[in-house]
This record gives structure tokens, C-alpha cells and sequence, in this order.
């Protein structure tokens, strides 16, 4: 019984503690008097580094930035002393799902796709949650304003740019419905092969389909009157008049060139490229066009084979080189079809069997060797939560009749045209 009390006792005190880490940190009052910070190390952004600096602002807003020697005026400001101390620009996050999604596997934290392919209407910022547990973490890191987004279909409504500082949206909203966002359907698709269980690159049959579904909605859009109402047609006015943005989001050039010449077609002023993965063959269009790029995934693998296995990494640095004005966005960091089935097996407890390269004459054999069953798999004795375990035959004489439990072998990389997904290979444990 004392034990029983003591087990209560601890558990009772780790929730406390995981209650009182999850409180969401109280918004900053705002600022009552003009402030100077002096002595502080200032990395202005560019590459500019400034020992011995002053920042002063006043209402949220820097007002000056220079070196102790500029002899800044610092009369009638509350002066703050950070002696040796880093400051650096606050970084922004475009495209973003932030205060929109907090658990995707939970429906009901799940605010960030509307259903339906036409959504311009749709504004993330009635939507912004500003009790987000993800916000504070992402304040952490140096991430002081967001562009939040919303996602789904080929128009996916207004984004708004908010500081992750506020308690509510309204006080959080740095610029209000910034921008509409298209997504440009793509010439080609993923698709499952049935009979190799490789995901392969067929060609869209929906393109012409959702093509024709946008040049209908901005034919209309460009004719509207107002009457009779449409909230569509009316979120879209800010594309003709030059109020608003169009984020186009596409990766590859093909469809980077067909969108770029869709919305110059109607008359949109202002765009901006979203994802950009093959920008730089079309670097001659976006230069010309004044077309800057919010590019993604610069941790993701390469594209293709022959891709430098850096190169996603690499890609912001050559478009800024090649005279692009560049940003990182935030978006798009969601599994790809090849990445979820693998987790999906490998939280099974399954494994991929390791696909070589095609020789004359074995596609049948290999085929034929995919669609066998996986073998038999034991639980371990540590519950129904526990990982797979395969059995197998003792290795040594004192070990016959326990039937040993250990893990299967490590999982081998499976290639499919997004690049190569590796399972997290597991620790081959050898019997005692």
C-alpha cells in the first residue's frame, strides 16, 4: 500500500509539471516608453555585423540602428545595458500552417483544408489560434512573424500575416488577407503500380479538367460586378486591382511557365512563387516577370538520382546568385504518399524487401516474390503497445524450447520518384 501511495504520489507531481510546462507564455504588455539597448553585438541581416551597438524603438517599431560612435540620440528612452549580448532580426515564416494545425492526426485540431476545389473565400485569420503549444516553441527559435496559410484544392483561399504575440487574432494581425493562394495543377501525378508496388509518374488526366476550372473562375473574376453576391468572385478583386498577391504554388518548370502565363493572362500584378523545386531552369521567366520565390523542403531529398544529394539545401543560395529575391517558406513539410506507407509498415512491425535494380528477365520472378505474405509476427511480452518482433529458431543448445524474440533485419532504402525514403533502421539486439 505504501508503494502504491508513493507510485500516485509521483505521477501526480510529473502531470503537475507537464501541466504547468504546457501553460502558453502571457503576451508582452505594449511597450509604454522608448527604449535604447547599448553594447550589443547587432547582425543586421545582410552579412553587416555591428560591435558596440545601439537599437532604440519606440511602440514596437525600431526607430534607429548604428554603432555607439554614431552618437545616436538615447535622451527621454528607458536605456538597457547588453554588454556583449547577439542581437539578431527577427526571422519571418512564410506559408505556414501555424495556429491552424496542431495535431494532424486529430480531426478536431485540424483546421487548415477546406473541402471542394474553389475556396477563395476562405480567410485563415477568423481561424488563428493564438493558444497554439507549437507558437511559443516556434518564438523560441527566432521565428517572430508568420504568414498563415490555408491548404486544399486549386484555390486555397487568403493568407494573413500575424506576430506570434498576441491574445487574440485581431491583436495578432500584422496584414490582413495578404494574399490569395493557386495552386497550379501538375502535368504529371503519383500513382501506385498494383502489380510492383511502386509509386511512378503518370500523367494527369485531370489537368485539362482543372485548368478549364480556373480560367472559368477568373473569367468570372475579372467581370465581376458585385451583383449579385458571390464571396468567390469578391475575395479575388484584390489580384485586378493590385491590393493583393497571387501565391502560386508549383515545383516543376512546366508548371512554374503555365501558371506564371495563366495569371499574366488576366491581368494579376503581383506574384510571388511558392515551392519553386525547378526555379532555376526558369530563372530567365521569373527575372523577367519580377517574380520572387518563397522556396521549400531544403531538407528534403533530391528530386531525381542524378541530383547532388544537397542540392534541395543548396537551391535558395543558387536563385539568390542567379539575381531571384528568395525567402524560405514554411509549407509542404507533410509525408508523400512513399514516405507514409513506409511509416505505416514499419509501425506494423513489417519490413520492405530491398528492390535492385531491373535485369533482363527477373521482373516477373520479383513481381511474383512481392506478392508473397509476410512472414509471422510475435508480440513481445511488454504488451500490446510493444514492437514487432519476428521468431526464430534457437542459436544455441541452452536456448531450446524458450523460442528467442528478436528484431527483424535493418530495412533497406525503397526508391520511388520523389527521391529515396529510408525506414529508421532498428537496433539488432543479439540473444543473450
Amino acid at each position: 500500500m505504501r508503494k502504491l501511495t508513493q507510485v500516485i504520489c509521483s505521477l501526480a507531481l510529473i502531470a503537475a509539471a507537464f501541466a504547468a510546462n504546457a501553460v502558453v507564455p502571457t503576451p508582452a504588455p505594449p511597450q509604454s516608453e522608448p527604449i535604447a539597448l547599448v553594447g550589443a553585438i547587432i547582425h543586421v541581416g545582410d552579412g553587416t555585423v555591428i560591435g558596440d551597438g545601439v537599437i532604440t524603438f519606440d511602440e514596437g517599431v525600431i526607430t534607429a540602428v548604428g554603432s555607439a560612435a554614431d552618437g545616436i540620440d538615447t535622451s527621454g528612452h528607458l536605456v538597457i545595458d547588453v554588454q556583449g549580448s547577439h542581437i539578431y532580426p527577427g526571422l519571418v515564416l512564410p506559408n505556414s500552417t501555424l495556429g491552424l494545425l496542431e495535431i494532424a492526426n486529430i480531426r478536431a485540431t485540424n483546421d487548415v483544408v477546406e473541402e471542394g476545389d474553389i475556396n477563395a473565400s476562405v480567410r485563415s485569420a477568423i481561424a488563428y489560434n493564438t493558444d497554439s503549444e507549437l507558437i511559443p516553441a516556434t518564438r523560441f527559435n527566432g521565428i517572430l512573424t508568420a504568414q498563415v496559410t490555408p491548404e486544399g484544392g486549386l484555390i486555397s483561399g487568403l493568407s494573413s500575416i500575424f506576430m506570434l504575440d498576441a491574445w487574440n487574432w485581431e491583436d495578432a494581425a500584422l496584414r490582413l488577407d495578404d494574399g490569395q493562394h493557386m495552386h497550379w495543377p501538375g502535368f504529371k501525378r503519383n500513382r501506385r503500380n498494383p502489380d510492383t508496388g511502386r509509386f511512378e509518374r503518370v500523367d494527369n488526366d485531370d489537368y485539362q479538367a482543372q485548368v478549364e476550372l480556373l480560367h472559368a473562375l477568373f473569367r468570372d473574376a475579372v467581370s465581376y460586378t458585385g451583383e449579385p453576391l458571390n464571396l468567390n468572385l469578391a475575395a479575388m478583386q484584390g489580384l485586378f486591382d493590385g491590393s493583393g498577391k497571387l501565391f502560386l504554388h508549383a515545383d516543376g518548370a512546366r508548371e512554374i511557365i503555365s501558371g506564371v502565363r495563366f495569371a499574366r493572362s488576366y491581368g494579376v500584378q503581383d506574384i510571388v512563387l511558392v515551392g519553386g523545386a525547378e526555379a532555376l531552369q526558369v530563372k530567365d521567366l521569373l527575372l523577367t516577370e519580377s517574380i520572387p520565390v518563397i522556396y521549400e523542403r531544403i531538407h528534403a531529398l533530391p528530386g531525381m538520382e542524378w541530383h547532388d544529394v544537397d542540392a534541395p539545401f543548396r537551391m535558395p543560395f543558387l536563385l539568390q546568385e542567379a539575381g531571384l529575391e528568395v525567402g524560405i517558406g514554411g509549407g509542404d513539410t507533410e509525408l508523400t504518399p512513399a514516405q507514409s506507407a513506409v511509416l505505416c509498415r514499419h509501425r506494423r512491425g513489417l519490413r520492405f524487401r530491398p528492390r535492385s535494380r531491373s535485369r533482363p528477365g527477373d521482373l516477373e520472378q520479383r513481381a511474383h516474390s512481392r506478392r508473397r505474405r509476410p512472414r509471422r509476427l510475435a508480440r513481445n511480452r511488454q504488451g500490446r503497445n510493444a514492437v514487432h518482433f519476428r521468431r526464430r529458431r534457437p542459436r544455441y543448445a541452452h536456448q531450446s524450447g524458450a523460442g528467442r524474440l528478436h528484431p527483424g533485419p535493418r530495412h533497406r532504402p525503397v526508391r520511388h520518384p520523389a527521391g529515396v525514403v529510408r525506414e529508421i533502421p532498428r537496433e539488432i539486439f543479439e540473444p543473450d
